[in-house]
C-alpha cells in the first residue's frame, strides 16, 4: 500500500477515533484535574559546543540552572543523557528496535553507534555522585544539600558525544548533522514526582520550559539552523543556494553561531556543507514570521506549506508565539518528521507532512504535554487540525484529490470487508 493510501486510511481512522477521544475526555476530566498543578519547574541552559566532523564527536561544556518551585525539597535530580540509548544492545532504544523487527542498529559495529561522556557534575566548585537507573541512559546526579522549594542550583559539567549513524533521530549521515536529545537535560519533576524515561524510537518526550543560550562551534563552510534565534551577524541573513550532492572540503577556518531561545522546552540543531535555504515572511497577528526551507536543493513552494501551518492553526488555536518555522530536508529514521520547537526535521517533504510538523510547534511545543504518557495529546490533536487545515487549503485551490481519494478508498475498504 503507498504512504498516501496509508494517510488517508489513517485519517479516516482518526476521524472515527476522535469523538471517542472527546468523550473520554469528559470522563476522565476529574481524575486528571487531580495529576495537575500550579507549579512547573524550570530549567535553564548555557551550552558551548564544538563539532569534529572529521570524527563525528561534540565536545562542550554545559551549565543548568535548576529552579525548584515545586513545595518539594529536592535532593538529586534525575537526568537524561539520551546518546547512551546508542551505546549497547541492552539500551530500551536497542531492544525496542530489535523488539519491532528493525534489525540495523543490533547489526551495526562500534563505529556506527553513540554515547556520551567526559561527565564530571559539579555545583561551587565541588564534584557531584552519580548513581545508576534501570535505564543507561538515566542518572541521578545526587545535590550537595537538598534543594528547598523556591531555590535554584546550578549544575555544570564537561561532556563529550559520539554520534552514530542515523538510527532514528540524533546522529549523522557523512557530514550532514542532526544534533536532538544531544545536551544532558534534567527530568521533569511534577505532581506525581520525577518523570525519566529512556530514549526510544517509537516513544516521545516530556520537558521543562527555560531559557536556552547555545555556541556551535564548527568549519566555516557550513550551513547551520537551530531551535532559537541566531544571533550572530551575517549568518542566515539571506537566501542560499544548495549544493546539490555535492559536498565540499570543510573550511580549515572556524565559525562560531549563537543562538538564542526563550521558553521553550528542547533545542535542536543542524547542519551541513551542502545546505542552502529559501525564505518568505508570513503576517500573524499584525507581526510577521520567517518561514524557512533548509534542503540541498531548496524549493519554494514548501514555503507555501509552512505558511498554510502557521495560518491556519494560529486562527484556530493560538498565535504562533515564535519569530521563525523553519523546516529542514534531511535524514530521519523515526517517521517522515519530527518537531522540535521553531525547527522540524522532514525525511518526506510534502505538504502534509511539512504542515503536520509544523503543527507540532503548538502540540507538543507550546502544551509541552507528556507525551510518551498521554501520546494522543500530542498526535491525535494535531493530526486533526492538520486535516482542517489541508482542507481549507486544497479547498480554496480547487483540488479535489483527495475527496476522490477517499471516496475511492473508503470503497475498496467496504468491497473488502
Amino acid at each position: 500500500m503507498t504512504l498516501f493510501c496509508q494517510h488517508i486510511i489513517f485519517k479516516i481512522m482518526i476521524r472515527n477515533v476522535l469523538l471517542f477521544i472527546v468523550l473520554l475526555c469528559g470522563v476522565n476530566s476529574y481524575s486528571q484535574s487531580k495529576s495537575q498543578s500550579s507549579w512547573q519547574q524550570n530549567v535553564d541552559y548555557l551550552i558551548d559546543v564544538s563539532l569534529d566532523d572529521v570524527n563525528h564527536i561534540l565536545k562542550g561544556e554545559i551549565a543548568i540552572t535548576y529552579t525548584n518551585n515545586s513545595p518539594d525539597a529536592l535532593s538529586e535530580i534525575y537526568m537524561h543523557l539520551w546518546p547512551d540509548g546508542y551505546s549497547s544492545d541492552t539500551t530500551a532504544f536497542a531492544k525496542q528496535m530489535e523488539e519491532n523487527g528493525d534489525m540495523d542498529f543490533y547489526y551495526s559495529n562500534e563505529k556506527e553507534r553513540g554515547s556520551i561522556g567526559s561527565l564530571d557534575f559539579q555545583t561551587s566548585g565541588k564534584s557531584l555522585s552519580i548513581k545508576a537507573t534501570q535505564y543507561k541512559d538515566v542518572v541521578r546526579v545526587q545535590l550537595l544539600e537538598p534543594l528547598k522549594s523556591g531555590k535554584k542550583v546550578t549544575l555544570f559539567t564537561p561532556f563529550k558525544v559520539v554520534l552514530p549513524k542515523v538510527f532514528s533521530r540524533l546522529g549523522h549521515e557523512e557530514q550532514d548533522y542532526f544534533a536532538t536529545q544531544w545536551y544532558p537535560k534534567p527530568a521533569v519533576y511534577d505532581v506525581n514526582g520525577w518523570n525519566p524515561m529512556p530514549y526510544l524510537n517509537f516513544g516521545e518526550f516530556y520537558s521543562e520550559f527555560g531559557n536556552f543560550k547555545v555556541n556551535v562551534t564548527l568549519p566555516e563552510n557550513y550551513t547551520v539552523v537551530a531551535t532559537g534565534e541566531c544571533q550572530t551577524i551575517g549568518e542566515l541573513s539571506a537566501n542560499k543556494p544548495g549544493m546539490g550532492d555535492s559536498v565540499a572540503v570543510s573550511s580549515t577556518k572556524l565559525k562560531t553561531v549563537q543562538f538564542t531561545a526563550s521558553d521553550v522546552h528542547d533545542f535542536a540543531w543542524f547542519a551541513s556543507k551542502r545546505w542552502g535555504y529559501v525564505t518568505s515572511k508570513i503576517k500573524v497577528d499584525g507581526k510577521e514570521v520567517l518561514a524557512r526551507v533548509v534542503a540541498a536543493e531548496p524549493n519554494v513552494k514548501d514555503l507555501k506549506h509552512i505558511a498554510t501551518a502557521i495560518t491556519y492553526y494560529s486562527e484556530n488555536v493560538g498565535t504562533y508565539p515564535y519569530s521563525h518555522a523553519t523546516v529542514v530536508h534531511g535524514e530521519l529514521k523515526a517517521g517522515g518528521g519530527m518537531e522540535y520547537p521553531m525547527i522540524t526535521l522532514c525525511d518526506f517533504m510534502s505538504d502534509e507532512v511539512i504542515v503536520h510538523e509544523v503543527g507540532h510547534n503548538w502540540f507538543y511545543g507550546i502544551l509541552a504535554s507528556n507525551e510518551r504518557t498521554y501520546p494522543w495529546m500530542d498526535e491525535a490533536i494535531n493530526s486533526y487540525y492538520e486535516s482542517e487545515a489541508m482542507k481549507k487549503y486544497k479547498k480554496s485551490r480547487g483540488d479535489v484529490t483527495e475527496d476522490v481519494m477517499m471516496a475511492f478508498i473508503k470503497d475498496n475498504l467496504l468491497r473488502n470487508e
